[in-house]
Parts: structure tokens; sequence; C-alpha cells
């Protein structure tokens, strides 16, 4: 049994998440790029000074079709977040406000069923940690159901 406590960010990604990912059917070669920039960094400007900032990077991108981002994926290593013993994930159609409450578990994966095809979703998480606080939602992840 491999201890995940033991493993960089890296061996996650490769043992865990992209198996993961392309075992829901996504295909690596056309629909996920990893370890990429997804901006060019935020431009500051002083006076008649211009920077550019540090470019955010993901760890992977998932395509609905090419140059068709539809989300982020963003791995962690064990060794520096509390353990969660507890999530809760919201979701609603796009076009809709009011959020659903979901399931609320202690499993690190879920599979919906019965969502609408041809349906644009959104997708929370918050999660409780072994020391009872429970984290802000995520930001909004957007799905396409085909």
């Amino acid at each position: 049994m491999i201890d995940k406590k033991n493993l960089s960010e890296r061996d996650i990604c490769t043992k865990f998440i992209t198996p993961a990912v392309e075992k829901s059917g996504w295909n690596k070669m056309t629909q996920l790029l990893e370890e990429v920039s997804f901006t060019d960094g935020k431009i500051y400007v002083r006076g008649k000074l211009t920077a550019r900032g540090k470019q955010k990077r993901a760890d992977y991108i998932l395509y609905y079709k090419p140059n068709i981002p539809i989300a982020i994926i963003e791995a962690k290593d064990n060794k520096h977040i509390p353990k969660a013993i507890n999530y809760a994930i919201r979701y609603k159609k796009k076009a809709e406000t009011v959020w659903q409450n979901g399931i609320y578990n202690n499993k690190k994966e879920y599979v919906f069923t019965n969502l609408e095809p041809e349906t644009v979703y959104e997708f929370r998480v918050a999660a409780q940690g072994s020391d009872g606080m429970m984290s802000d939602m995520s930001a909004p992840i957007t799905i396409y159901v085909s």
C-alpha cells in the first residue's frame, strides 16, 4: 500500500489523478493538458512603467473541444494540508441562481448521476478538516454534460 503522505505533488498526479481522469473517459491526447500556464500574468502600471506579474499555472486543464477549456485541476501533496474528514458539494445548472445542497460525505470522489445531457452545470466544494474547521466553498467549476 502506498503512503500518500510521502508522495510529491507530481507523484500524486501521475499515480492517482491522471488515471482517474482517463478512467472517467477523458482523452489524454486531445482533452487534457498538464503543467500549463493559463494566464500571461497580471499587468502592473505605475506611471509610464509597466510590468507583468507571475503567470498562473495549473496541474491540468480539461478541454471539451480544442480551444474550449472547461475545467482546471490543481493537485496538492498531503504534507501541508489538514486531513479532510468531510466534503460538502453544491451544484446548479449554470442558468439557475439557486445552489442545490448536494452531498455531504467523507469520500474523496463522488459520481453524480441523473444529470441532464447537453446541460452546463456548476459545482462548488468545501472541506471540513480534522481540526473541525470548514473551508469556504470553492470557486465554481463549470462542467458540460454531453
